[in-house]
Parts: structure tokens; sequence; C-alpha cells
């Protein structure tokens, strides 16, 4: 198969949906050799910043001299952007070919064993790391944490847990101690534990104690011995032991993620040194993470879709003292949409509410903007994404222009919204 026709079938797979169990993904690595026991791994969870956290290891142990796979999800820019080595996108001939050979394999199995999108993309992340014989991954779950496939991870440098909050609530459950022990599927016996300094104090206890359980050092991050933040347009600032440091994700929140990669780095077995950590952070790129794509008129991406991810787009448009903004936002019907428009539409002058249109999940249009008109008194609906962006132009006057939610609208519009700066 060709890239096209490969990505076409990794999204056919989607009628399989999301299926609990590990017999479908380890019957496939299993037939591929196990790549993934063939090499070392930091496996992250969360419900906001583990991508982010993700992306500033990777970049990281890259600056470091050793080469480095990343596994991420969803994508933005590319769909070879959810497996990454060095900060380079899979080539789409060679995603062509893995696709194509674990597609051979996959063929010939019961139904029993035929695997979803999720647990087939994530096998071909580890063959791929395995035959470019990277020195290490940094692996993000895609959901949860104990049923996700990204489990067949037996022994990971690290198991760093960033920030839990109540999101996918059908699926990890209807409590924060429920999702919890959901992400804290990812600790293993004797395995390092990162958890973010900001985690809710009733959380905390469950992720000490599932490290205690599986006698597993347990860290908070460093966040706490960070001083001198500073958050701009360009990016966030800080130190550090005396040490400065710089990233050019911006907002708050941020220095929570820098904090748990600095420390699990620091505490891994990885010999880093501090200069290397300095580049690496100031060298990371994750787009749709309060993305500044334009400075002027300034115009911001960012893929906060649910309450904690507004919190902290809300807090960084506060502290950036943006104002007059007019907002283009999409979201899925099943998260909470109400509590996410509440928190950021009163810094928004003006919204325009759009249907994603790559996900059957999302709310229309018409429907979110009669949520969001209880937030904002000037508000539009609108289904095409250029007549939106054109609209967000017209109303916002050289004011700064906010494009939220989904992360499937920010992959959808981004460049898009590049265009037409363009």
């Amino acid at each position: 198969m060709n890239y096209t026709k490969s990505v076409e079938y990794i999204h056919s797979l989607l009628v399989f949906g999301s299926k609990p169990g590990f017999q479908r993904i380890n019957k496939v690595l299993e037939l591929l050799d196990n790549p993934q026991d063939k090499i070392k791994s930091f496996h992250v969870a969360g419900t906001n910043g583990k991508g982010s956290t993700s992306v500033l290891m990777q970049s990281i142990c890259s600056a470091s001299g050793l080469k480095t796979g990343l596994f991420i999800s969803p994508f933005v820019v590319d769909f070879c952007e959810r497996i990454q080595i060095d900060g380079q996108f899979i080539p789409e001939f060679r995603l062509a070919e893995l696709v194509t050979e674990i597609k051979g394999i996959t063929d010939n199995l019961d139904e029993l064993f035929k695997p979803t999108e999720f647990e087939f993309i994530t096998a071909v992340a580890f063959k791929y790391f395995f035959e470019e014989k990277i020195d290490v991954a940094v692996i993000e779950t895609g959901l949860g944490g104990l049923l996700d496939s990204t489990n067949v991870i037996k022994q990971p440098l690290a198991a760093v847990i960033t920030k839990i909050d109540m999101d996918h609530t059908d699926i990890l459950g209807d409590t924060i101690e429920k999702i919890t022990l959901q992400k804290c599927g990812i600790i293993k016996k004797k395995c390092m534990v990162i958890s973010c300094g900001t985690q809710k104090a009733e959380v905390l206890d469950i992720i000490k104690e599932s490290a205690k359980q599986s006698k597993s050092p347990f860290y908070v991050n460093c966040l706490n011995e960070i001083t001198d933040a500073n958050i701009d347009i360009n990016g966030t600032s800080f130190k550090l032991n005396g040490n400065d440091y710089s990233i050019q994700l911006i907002g708050i929140h941020q220095l929570d993620n820098a904090a748990s990669a600095i420390t699990a780095i620091q505490k891994s077995s990885l010999k880093i040194s501090n200069q290397q950590i300095q580049v690496g952070l100031k060298n990371a790129k994750f787009p749709a993470r309060l993305e500044v794509l334009s400075q002027n008129p300034v115009v911001i991406l960012d893929g906060a879709h649910n309450p904690n991810g507004a919190k902290a787009l809300a807090q960084t448009l506060q502290h950036l003292k943006l104002s007059k903004i007019t907002a283009i936002v999409g979201m899925m019907r099943d998260k909470d949409v109400n509590t996410s428009l509440q928190i950021v539409l009163p810094f928004c002058e003006n919204v325009i509410a759009v249907s994603v249109e790559s996900n059957p999940r999302s709310m229309c249009a018409s429907e979110l903007s009669i949520i969001a008109s209880d937030y904002c008194s000037n508000v539009f609906s609108e289904n095409d994404y250029m007549k939106a962006i054109n609209l967000a132009f017209e109303l916002s006057n050289g004011n700064p222009i906010l494009v939220f939610g989904s992360l499937y609208l920010a992959s959808d519009i981004r460049q898009l919204v590049i265009n037409r700066l363009n």
C-alpha cells in the first residue's frame, strides 16, 4: 500500500472502537517478535499535560545525543506526527511499509485478535523504533493507562503521571478516584514514579499508595523549587537551582510539565547533563498547545477541550492581558462543554461556534452556539471553516483571535489559519 492507502486503512479500524483487554495487542506484538521489550521507554499518562511533558522529555533526550522515539496522539499537523524520532515524523514511505507488513499479519488473525486502530498504530510505533535502533522512547498513553494498549511496556525507565482530572468518564470511571486508578495502571513493580506538583490531594494519595504497593520509588516533580517564572507571548522561562531555563510552550501550567520532564530525566538512569536539559527544553515544539501562529495580529491555537485545559488557557489569557478576543471554538459532544466555555468565554468579545468536520463525535455548531450564548453576547454559528476564519478576522478588527477546543479542530483548521495569515 502507498501512504494514503495506509492511513485510510488505519482509520478504517476505528469501526472496532475501543476494546478493553490485551489479547489483540499482545498477539500482534508477539508475531512481530515483541519489539517493545527490546527498547528502553518512559511511559507517560495523565488527563492534561501528558503530550507536552512527553515532547519535552523527548527533546531533552535528543539534545543529549540519544536517538529518541516519541509516540503521541492525536496528531495535529500530520498523521506521521504520532510517531517521531528526534523530532522528525516517521517518513510516509516507512509508515506505508510497516502498515503493509503488519496488515499482512493481522489479516490472517481470527476476529478475536483483530487489532483496533490505536492498537495497530501502537504496534507500528514499537516496530519502527526497534528497527531504527533508538536509544530510548517516550510513550504517551492513548486513553487511561491500565487498559491502554501502550501498557504492554514491562519495565519503563519511569512512569510519569501528569495532571489528572475528570475526562472520559464513560470509559475510565465517574469519579476522580476511579480515573486515577486507571492512570496508575502504568506503574510497574520497582518502577520509578513521577507525579506533577499541582495534583489534587486525593489524587496524589492514590498515586503514592499505588507506588508503595508496587515497591516503586515515588517523587513529586520539582515544581516547588522553580523560581522567577516569566510567561509572555514568546514562551515561558524560569530558574531552577540557580540555572536558567526557557521553553517555547506558553503558560503557567507548562512549568508543571517542564518540572515533570526534568525530574523524570534527572532521576532516571540516563546520564544527561543540566546543559543538555536546558537545550532540550528550549528546542521543544508542540503544535496547538497555546501555539502562537501570529503576533501581529495575535492569533493563538489551543487544544483546550476539557475544564482543566480551559482553566490553563484562561489563566494564560489573563496573564498575557489579552482582551477583546474573537474566538473560534469546536468541541466534542461527549466533553464537559458547558464548564469549558464558562471558563474561557468571559475573555471573549465575539465567539464563532463551528462543527468539527473530521470527527462524528463533534457537537454541531448550532448547538454549541446556544451554549456559548450563555457566556458571551455576540455569538455566531458557522459550518464552513474558511467562512469562520474570515469572519473572525473581520470581527477582530486587529484584536486577538483565539481558536480553541478539540485537537481534532486544531488539526483541521491550523493550516487554513496559517494560509489566511499569509
